[in-house]
Protein backbone atom coordinates (compact mmCIF):
# COMPACT_ATOMS: atom_id res chain seq x y z
CA UNK A 1 0.00 0.00 0.00
CA UNK A 2 1.76 3.71 -1.02
CA UNK A 3 1.42 6.26 1.46
CA UNK A 4 -0.75 8.32 -0.30
CA UNK A 5 -3.42 5.63 0.13
CA UNK A 6 -3.24 6.13 3.88
CA UNK A 7 -6.22 6.75 5.66
CA UNK A 8 -7.18 10.81 6.03
CA UNK A 9 -7.73 10.55 8.98
CA UNK A 10 -4.43 9.05 10.20
CA UNK A 11 -2.34 11.66 8.55
CA UNK A 12 -4.62 14.47 10.30
CA UNK A 13 -4.49 12.63 13.71
CA UNK A 14 -0.55 12.73 13.24
CA UNK A 15 -0.04 15.94 12.33
CA UNK A 16 -2.13 17.18 15.27
CA UNK A 17 -0.11 15.13 17.64
CA UNK A 18 3.43 16.51 16.36
CA UNK A 19 2.13 20.02 16.29
CA UNK A 20 0.71 19.62 19.63
CA UNK A 21 3.47 19.88 22.21
CA UNK A 22 5.13 22.46 19.76
CA UNK A 23 2.09 24.81 21.03
CA UNK A 24 3.37 24.97 24.17
CA UNK A 25 6.60 27.31 23.35
CA UNK A 26 4.62 29.73 21.73
CA UNK A 27 4.14 31.28 25.82
CA UNK A 28 5.47 34.39 26.15
CA UNK A 29 7.80 33.42 28.59
CA UNK A 30 11.64 31.93 29.17
CA UNK A 31 13.13 29.56 31.11
CA UNK A 32 14.38 30.32 34.42
CA UNK A 33 18.15 28.89 32.91
CA UNK A 34 18.33 30.18 29.96
CA UNK A 35 19.57 33.96 31.78
CA UNK A 36 22.36 32.20 32.97
CA UNK A 37 23.30 30.25 29.98
CA UNK A 38 22.78 33.52 27.77
CA UNK A 39 26.07 35.34 30.18
CA UNK A 40 27.85 32.63 30.09
CA UNK A 41 28.15 32.73 26.06
CA UNK A 42 28.66 36.16 26.64
CA UNK A 43 31.36 35.50 28.91
CA UNK A 44 32.99 33.65 26.76
CA UNK A 45 32.32 35.75 23.54
CA UNK A 46 33.72 38.85 25.42
CA UNK A 47 36.87 36.51 27.43
CA UNK A 48 37.46 34.32 24.33
CA UNK A 49 38.58 31.47 27.17
CA UNK A 50 36.41 28.69 29.09
CA UNK A 51 35.65 29.84 32.67
CA UNK A 52 38.17 28.16 35.49
CA UNK A 53 37.10 30.47 38.40
CA UNK A 54 33.76 31.04 39.05
CA UNK A 55 32.76 34.56 37.57
CA UNK A 56 29.11 34.89 38.46
CA UNK A 57 28.28 34.53 41.78
CA UNK A 58 29.98 35.25 45.35
CA UNK A 59 30.94 31.77 45.93
CA UNK A 60 33.37 31.76 43.25
CA UNK A 61 34.21 35.98 43.50
CA UNK A 62 34.72 35.67 47.19
CA UNK A 63 35.83 32.35 48.03
CA UNK A 64 37.37 31.08 44.67
CA UNK A 65 35.29 28.86 43.74
CA UNK A 66 35.83 27.01 40.71
CA UNK A 67 33.22 25.96 37.59
CA UNK A 68 32.51 23.86 34.49
CA UNK A 69 30.63 25.55 31.75
CA UNK A 70 29.66 21.91 30.19
CA UNK A 71 27.15 23.15 27.95
CA UNK A 72 29.93 26.14 26.11
CA UNK A 73 28.97 25.51 22.82
CA UNK A 74 24.85 25.43 23.31
CA UNK A 75 25.38 28.63 25.41
CA UNK A 76 27.66 30.43 22.98
CA UNK A 77 25.48 29.69 19.99
CA UNK A 78 22.39 30.91 22.08
CA UNK A 79 24.11 33.81 23.15
CA UNK A 80 25.08 34.55 18.85
CA UNK A 81 21.57 33.82 18.58
CA UNK A 82 20.31 36.41 20.96
CA UNK A 83 22.71 39.32 19.80
CA UNK A 84 21.69 38.66 15.92
CA UNK A 85 17.78 38.54 16.86
CA UNK A 86 17.04 39.71 20.35
CA UNK A 87 14.29 37.96 22.29
CA UNK A 88 12.86 36.88 19.11
CA UNK A 89 15.68 34.80 18.16
CA UNK A 90 15.56 32.90 21.97
CA UNK A 91 11.73 32.38 20.83
CA UNK A 92 12.77 30.86 17.83
CA UNK A 93 14.48 28.31 19.05
CA UNK A 94 12.41 27.07 21.93
CA UNK A 95 10.22 26.31 18.70
CA UNK A 96 13.02 24.54 16.61
CA UNK A 97 13.93 22.76 19.57
CA UNK A 98 10.46 21.77 20.06
CA UNK A 99 10.71 20.10 16.63
CA UNK A 100 14.06 18.35 16.84
CA UNK A 101 12.42 16.56 19.94
CA UNK A 102 9.03 15.81 18.99
CA UNK A 103 10.48 15.26 15.19
CA UNK A 104 13.61 12.82 16.05
CA UNK A 105 11.06 10.52 18.29
CA UNK A 106 8.33 10.46 15.96
CA UNK A 107 10.53 9.51 13.25
CA UNK A 108 12.29 6.86 15.55
CA UNK A 109 8.81 5.27 15.99
CA UNK A 110 8.18 5.16 12.33
CA UNK A 111 10.94 3.59 10.95
CA UNK A 112 9.75 0.30 11.81
CA UNK A 113 6.30 -1.16 10.40
CA UNK A 114 3.25 -0.36 12.93
CA UNK A 115 -0.53 -0.49 12.33
CA UNK A 116 -2.16 2.56 12.20
CA UNK A 117 -4.50 2.44 14.94
CA UNK A 118 -1.58 1.51 17.25
CA UNK A 119 0.49 4.24 15.53
CA UNK A 120 -2.12 6.60 16.09
CA UNK A 121 -2.18 5.90 20.35
CA UNK A 122 1.44 5.58 20.73
CA UNK A 123 2.01 8.99 19.08
CA UNK A 124 -0.40 10.85 20.39
CA UNK A 125 0.76 9.44 24.13
CA UNK A 126 3.67 10.32 23.38
CA UNK A 127 2.71 13.65 22.38
CA UNK A 128 1.48 14.46 25.72
CA UNK A 129 4.26 13.13 27.37
CA UNK A 130 6.68 15.62 25.84
CA UNK A 131 4.88 18.29 26.73
CA UNK A 132 6.87 19.60 29.99
CA UNK A 133 10.75 19.25 27.67
CA UNK A 134 8.86 21.89 25.84
CA UNK A 135 11.53 24.58 27.21
CA UNK A 136 14.88 26.21 25.76
CA UNK A 137 17.22 23.78 27.51
CA UNK A 138 19.98 21.95 25.94
CA UNK A 139 18.27 19.01 27.40
CA UNK A 140 16.57 18.32 23.32
CA UNK A 141 19.95 17.61 21.91
CA UNK A 142 20.59 14.98 24.21
CA UNK A 143 16.81 13.63 23.17
CA UNK A 144 18.07 13.44 19.32
CA UNK A 145 21.47 12.40 19.80
CA UNK A 146 19.97 9.50 22.34
CA UNK A 147 17.52 8.77 19.70
CA UNK A 148 20.57 8.96 16.85
CA UNK A 149 22.29 6.58 19.25
CA UNK A 150 19.61 4.21 19.98
CA UNK A 151 19.00 3.77 15.90
CA UNK A 152 22.36 3.14 15.22
CA UNK A 153 23.04 0.39 18.04
CA UNK A 154 19.77 -0.78 17.06
CA UNK A 155 21.14 -1.37 13.34
CA UNK A 156 24.46 -3.06 13.97
CA UNK A 157 22.55 -5.23 16.48
CA UNK A 158 20.48 -6.19 13.48
CA UNK A 159 23.41 -7.78 11.44
CA UNK A 160 24.55 -3.64 9.79
CA UNK A 161 28.34 -3.76 9.90
CA UNK A 162 29.65 -1.72 11.94
CA UNK A 163 31.65 0.58 9.75
CA UNK A 164 27.84 1.66 8.38
CA UNK A 165 28.04 3.88 11.97
CA UNK A 166 31.81 4.72 12.15
CA UNK A 167 30.62 8.12 12.39
CA UNK A 168 28.97 7.32 15.96
CA UNK A 169 32.14 9.21 17.98
CA UNK A 170 31.85 12.42 16.23
CA UNK A 171 28.24 13.02 17.57
CA UNK A 172 30.14 12.02 21.12
CA UNK A 173 32.21 15.13 20.54
CA UNK A 174 29.26 17.39 20.30
CA UNK A 175 27.73 15.91 22.54
CA UNK A 176 29.66 16.35 24.90
CA UNK A 177 30.47 20.06 24.41
CA UNK A 178 26.68 20.96 24.48
CA UNK A 179 24.75 18.85 27.09
CA UNK A 180 26.17 16.68 30.36
CA UNK A 181 24.00 14.10 29.86
CA UNK A 182 25.60 12.03 27.07
CA UNK A 183 26.16 9.31 29.36
CA UNK A 184 23.33 8.08 28.40
CA UNK A 185 24.75 7.22 25.13
CA UNK A 186 27.56 5.24 27.30
CA UNK A 187 24.69 3.29 28.55
CA UNK A 188 23.41 2.56 25.67
CA UNK A 189 26.68 1.85 24.25
CA UNK A 190 27.04 -0.62 27.34
CA UNK A 191 23.72 -2.73 26.98
CA UNK A 192 24.77 -3.08 23.11
CA UNK A 193 27.59 -4.85 24.52
CA UNK A 194 26.15 -7.35 27.11
CA UNK A 195 23.59 -7.83 24.62
CA UNK A 196 25.18 -7.67 20.89
CA UNK A 197 22.12 -9.73 19.37
CA UNK A 198 23.19 -10.11 15.56
CA UNK A 199 26.12 -7.79 16.45
CA UNK A 200 29.79 -8.28 16.92
CA UNK A 201 30.45 -7.94 20.73
CA UNK A 202 34.68 -6.94 20.08
CA UNK A 203 33.40 -4.46 17.32
CA UNK A 204 30.83 -2.80 19.85
CA UNK A 205 33.21 -3.12 22.25
CA UNK A 206 35.51 -1.12 20.52
CA UNK A 207 32.81 1.36 19.37
CA UNK A 208 31.85 2.13 22.68
CA UNK A 209 35.63 2.44 24.01
CA UNK A 210 36.48 5.00 21.14
CA UNK A 211 32.47 7.23 22.12
CA UNK A 212 33.83 7.00 25.46
CA UNK A 213 37.03 8.76 24.73
CA UNK A 214 35.60 10.99 22.06
CA UNK A 215 33.74 12.85 25.20
CA UNK A 216 37.11 13.85 26.79
CA UNK A 217 37.15 16.29 23.66
CA UNK A 218 36.17 18.84 25.20
CA UNK A 219 37.82 22.16 26.70
CA UNK A 220 37.65 20.70 30.24
CA UNK A 221 38.43 17.05 29.58
CA UNK A 222 37.84 14.46 32.17
CA UNK A 223 36.63 17.11 34.49
CA UNK A 224 33.30 16.41 33.16
CA UNK A 225 32.83 13.20 34.74
CA UNK A 226 33.16 15.05 38.00
CA UNK A 227 30.44 16.97 37.10
CA UNK A 228 27.60 14.13 36.55
CA UNK A 229 29.25 12.48 39.67
CA UNK A 230 27.73 15.74 41.46
CA UNK A 231 24.75 15.90 39.63
CA UNK A 232 23.68 12.00 39.97
CA UNK A 233 24.94 12.52 44.10
CA UNK A 234 23.20 15.90 44.76
CA UNK A 235 20.29 14.99 47.01
CA UNK A 236 19.15 18.83 47.95
CA UNK A 237 17.58 19.81 44.57
CA UNK A 238 15.43 17.16 44.05
CA UNK A 239 13.42 18.08 46.85
CA UNK A 240 13.63 22.03 45.86
CA UNK A 241 13.25 21.82 42.09
CA UNK A 242 10.01 20.70 40.72
CA UNK A 243 11.94 19.57 37.13
CA UNK A 244 14.41 17.41 39.53
CA UNK A 245 11.67 15.98 41.95
CA UNK A 246 10.01 12.46 41.42
CA UNK A 247 7.25 12.65 39.18
CA UNK A 248 3.91 14.14 40.21
CA UNK A 249 1.18 11.37 40.23
CA UNK A 250 -1.67 13.55 39.56
CA UNK A 251 -0.29 14.93 36.27
CA UNK A 252 -1.44 13.51 33.28
CA UNK A 253 1.85 13.75 31.10
CA UNK A 254 2.91 10.99 33.79
CA UNK A 255 0.39 9.13 33.61
CA UNK A 256 0.77 8.55 29.87
CA UNK A 257 4.96 7.74 30.32
CA UNK A 258 3.85 5.74 33.11
CA UNK A 259 1.22 3.82 30.55
CA UNK A 260 3.63 3.96 27.87
CA UNK A 261 6.32 1.67 29.76
CA UNK A 262 3.69 -0.58 31.01
CA UNK A 263 2.04 -1.24 27.83
CA UNK A 264 5.82 -1.91 26.68
CA UNK A 265 6.20 -4.11 29.04
CA UNK A 266 3.34 -6.08 28.39
CA UNK A 267 4.51 -6.29 24.48
CA UNK A 268 8.15 -7.07 25.34
CA UNK A 269 6.66 -10.20 27.20
CA UNK A 270 4.76 -11.64 24.24
CA UNK A 271 7.41 -11.06 21.89
CA UNK A 272 10.95 -13.18 21.97
CA UNK A 273 13.38 -12.41 24.72
CA UNK A 274 15.78 -9.41 24.13
CA UNK A 275 18.04 -8.54 27.06
CA UNK A 276 18.99 -4.89 25.59
CA UNK A 277 15.36 -4.11 25.01
CA UNK A 278 14.67 -5.21 28.89
CA UNK A 279 17.79 -3.63 30.38
CA UNK A 280 16.20 -0.21 28.61
CA UNK A 281 13.52 -0.09 30.23
CA UNK A 282 14.71 -1.11 33.59
CA UNK A 283 16.77 1.70 33.57
CA UNK A 284 14.25 3.87 31.99
CA UNK A 285 11.87 2.72 34.98
CA UNK A 286 14.43 3.92 37.21
CA UNK A 287 15.55 7.20 35.53
CA UNK A 288 11.88 7.98 34.89
CA UNK A 289 11.02 7.49 38.34
CA UNK A 290 13.55 8.70 40.06
CA UNK A 291 13.21 12.64 38.40
CA UNK A 292 11.22 14.48 35.99
CA UNK A 293 13.30 15.92 33.76
CA UNK A 294 14.41 11.96 32.80
CA UNK A 295 10.86 10.60 31.80
CA UNK A 296 11.47 11.07 27.89
CA UNK A 297 13.99 8.68 28.25
CA UNK A 298 10.83 6.48 29.62
CA UNK A 299 8.83 7.48 26.36
CA UNK A 300 11.95 6.37 24.46
CA UNK A 301 12.31 3.26 25.61
CA UNK A 302 8.66 2.08 25.21
CA UNK A 303 8.83 3.28 21.95
CA UNK A 304 11.81 1.34 20.97
CA UNK A 305 9.83 -1.85 22.06
CA UNK A 306 6.22 -1.10 21.12
CA UNK A 307 7.66 0.32 17.76
CA UNK A 308 8.25 -3.71 16.39
CA UNK A 309 4.77 -4.78 16.62
CA UNK A 310 3.74 -5.94 13.37
CA UNK A 311 1.09 -4.50 10.86
CA UNK A 312 -0.42 -4.62 7.53
CA UNK A 313 1.44 -1.33 6.27
CA UNK A 314 4.51 0.60 6.82
CA UNK A 315 3.77 4.24 7.82
CA UNK A 316 7.19 6.28 6.26
CA UNK A 317 8.79 8.88 7.80
CA UNK A 318 9.17 11.65 4.85
CA UNK A 319 5.30 12.70 5.18
CA UNK A 320 5.92 12.88 9.07
CA UNK A 321 8.75 14.95 8.09
CA UNK A 322 6.60 17.73 6.15
CA UNK A 323 4.56 17.69 8.77
CA UNK A 324 7.20 18.55 10.99
CA UNK A 325 8.01 21.56 9.24
CA UNK A 326 4.96 22.98 8.28
CA UNK A 327 4.48 22.90 12.31
CA UNK A 328 8.08 23.86 13.15
CA UNK A 329 7.44 26.83 10.27
CA UNK A 330 3.81 27.49 12.16
CA UNK A 331 5.41 27.80 15.20
CA UNK A 332 8.02 30.48 13.76
CA UNK A 333 5.78 32.64 12.50
CA UNK A 334 3.68 32.94 15.56
CA UNK A 335 7.19 33.66 17.60
CA UNK A 336 7.38 36.53 15.36
CA UNK A 337 4.48 37.88 15.66
CA UNK A 338 3.27 37.65 12.33
CA UNK A 339 0.24 35.81 13.33
CA UNK A 340 -0.60 38.33 16.06
CA UNK A 341 1.44 37.43 19.00
CA UNK A 342 5.30 38.30 20.25
CA UNK A 343 7.12 37.43 22.90
CA UNK A 344 8.11 39.38 25.17
CA UNK A 345 12.27 39.36 26.80
CA UNK A 346 11.51 38.86 30.12
CA UNK A 347 7.67 39.00 31.57
CA UNK A 348 7.57 41.49 34.28
CA UNK A 349 5.37 39.26 36.06
CA UNK A 350 8.14 36.29 36.53
CA UNK A 351 11.76 38.78 37.02
CA UNK A 352 12.33 41.77 38.86
CA UNK A 353 13.41 44.02 35.60
CA UNK A 354 12.59 47.37 37.49
CA UNK A 355 14.37 46.51 40.82
CA UNK A 356 17.67 45.64 38.87
CA UNK A 357 17.17 48.72 36.53
CA UNK A 358 17.20 51.22 39.65
CA UNK A 359 20.11 49.01 41.22
CA UNK A 360 22.01 49.96 38.15
CA UNK A 361 20.97 53.66 38.32
CA UNK A 362 21.31 53.97 41.49
CA UNK A 363 24.72 51.76 41.63
CA UNK A 364 23.66 50.38 44.73
CA UNK A 365 26.41 48.59 46.97
CA UNK A 366 27.00 44.66 46.81
CA UNK A 367 27.03 42.22 47.62
CA UNK A 368 23.75 41.02 47.07
CA UNK A 369 21.56 37.98 48.74
CA UNK A 370 18.85 36.92 46.33
CA UNK A 371 16.26 34.27 45.70
CA UNK A 372 17.35 30.97 43.89
CA UNK A 373 14.47 31.38 40.99
CA UNK A 374 15.84 34.89 39.96
CA UNK A 375 19.26 34.06 40.44
CA UNK A 376 20.04 33.27 36.63
CA UNK A 377 17.99 36.62 35.63
CA UNK A 378 20.33 38.67 37.69
CA UNK A 379 22.61 36.99 36.14
CA UNK A 380 22.27 38.57 33.25
CA UNK A 381 20.81 41.95 34.48
CA UNK A 382 23.44 42.29 36.54
CA UNK A 383 26.68 41.49 35.61
CA UNK A 384 28.55 43.09 38.44
CA UNK A 385 26.62 42.08 41.21
CA UNK A 386 27.72 38.33 41.66
CA UNK A 387 24.76 36.58 42.80
CA UNK A 388 23.82 34.33 46.07
CA UNK A 389 22.64 31.71 44.32
CA UNK A 390 21.26 30.60 41.03
CA UNK A 391 20.17 27.31 38.74
CA UNK A 392 23.31 25.74 38.66
CA UNK A 393 22.43 23.54 41.61
CA UNK A 394 25.89 21.08 41.57
CA UNK A 395 28.16 24.47 41.95
CA UNK A 396 26.50 25.00 45.18
CA UNK A 397 25.96 21.67 46.83
CA UNK A 398 23.37 20.17 49.20
CA UNK A 399 24.25 22.19 52.23
CA UNK A 400 24.08 25.64 49.64
CA UNK A 401 20.90 24.88 48.06
CA UNK A 402 19.25 23.76 51.60
CA UNK A 403 20.46 27.09 53.41
CA UNK A 404 19.46 29.18 50.96
CA UNK A 405 15.59 28.07 50.87
CA UNK A 406 15.50 27.60 54.15
CA UNK A 407 15.95 31.62 54.46
CA UNK A 408 13.64 32.47 52.30
CA UNK A 409 11.05 30.12 53.72
CA UNK A 410 11.56 31.16 57.30
CA UNK A 411 12.13 28.04 58.43
CA UNK A 412 15.65 28.73 59.41
CA UNK A 413 16.57 31.97 61.32
CA UNK A 414 17.49 34.46 58.46
CA UNK A 415 20.43 35.78 60.91
CA UNK A 416 22.49 32.03 61.20
CA UNK A 417 22.68 32.86 57.14
CA UNK A 418 26.34 33.70 56.35
CA UNK A 419 25.43 35.16 52.61
CA UNK A 420 22.69 37.32 53.86
CA UNK A 421 24.21 38.75 57.05
CA UNK A 422 27.33 39.86 55.12
CA UNK A 423 25.15 41.08 51.94
CA UNK A 424 24.92 44.71 51.61
CA UNK A 425 21.74 44.40 48.93
CA UNK A 426 19.36 42.46 49.11
CA UNK A 427 16.06 41.37 45.77
CA UNK A 428 13.89 39.79 47.32
CA UNK A 429 10.17 38.30 46.27
CA UNK A 430 7.13 40.07 47.84
CA UNK A 431 5.69 36.80 48.55
CA UNK A 432 8.41 34.87 50.20
CA UNK A 433 9.15 35.36 54.45
CA UNK A 434 11.92 36.54 54.55
CA UNK A 435 10.75 39.71 52.62
CA UNK A 436 8.58 40.32 55.67
CA UNK A 437 11.03 39.60 57.93
CA UNK A 438 13.24 42.16 56.79
CA UNK A 439 10.42 44.66 56.27
CA UNK A 440 10.24 44.53 59.90
CA UNK A 441 13.53 44.80 60.90
CA UNK A 442 14.32 48.74 59.36
CA UNK A 443 17.26 49.46 62.11
CA UNK A 444 19.10 46.85 59.75
CA UNK A 445 17.47 47.10 56.28
CA UNK A 446 16.13 50.14 54.47
CA UNK A 447 13.39 49.56 51.61
CA UNK A 448 15.85 51.61 48.72
CA UNK A 449 13.34 49.97 46.16
CA UNK A 450 9.26 48.75 45.83
CA UNK A 451 7.15 47.57 43.04
CA UNK A 452 4.33 44.50 42.61
CA UNK A 453 6.80 41.94 42.68
CA UNK A 454 9.62 42.48 44.36
CA UNK A 455 11.32 45.06 47.19
CA UNK A 456 15.04 45.80 47.22
CA UNK A 457 16.28 46.31 51.05
CA UNK A 458 19.79 48.09 51.22
CA UNK A 459 21.71 47.87 54.38
CA UNK A 460 21.51 50.35 57.05
CA UNK A 461 25.00 51.94 57.95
Amino acid sequence: MSTTARPVWFWIVICVAAAFPAGFTLFASFDQDTWWHLAVGRWIWSHEQFPVAEPFSRLGTEHGATWVAYSWLYELSLFGISEAFGPNGIAIVKSVFAAITVGSIFAFALRREMAAVPAVVILSTLAISLIPFMRERPWHFTVAFTVITLEAVGRVRDGTPIRRVSWLPLLFILWANIHIQFVLGWLILGMAVLFPGKGDRRNLFALAITCGLATFVNPYGPQLLQVIWEYATQAAPRDFINELAPPEITSVCTWTVFGLMVWAGLVGVRQPRDGFKLGLLIVAIILSTRMRRDTWFGVLAAVAILRDVQAPFSVRVRPLTVAMLVCMIFAMARAYGMLGYGPKAVPNSEYPLAAMAHIREKNLPRPLYNDFNWGGAIIWGLPNHPVAIDGRTNLYGNDGLRRAFATWDGTDDWRTDKLLTSANLVIAPKDRVLAESLRNCPEMWAIAFEDDISIVFTRVR
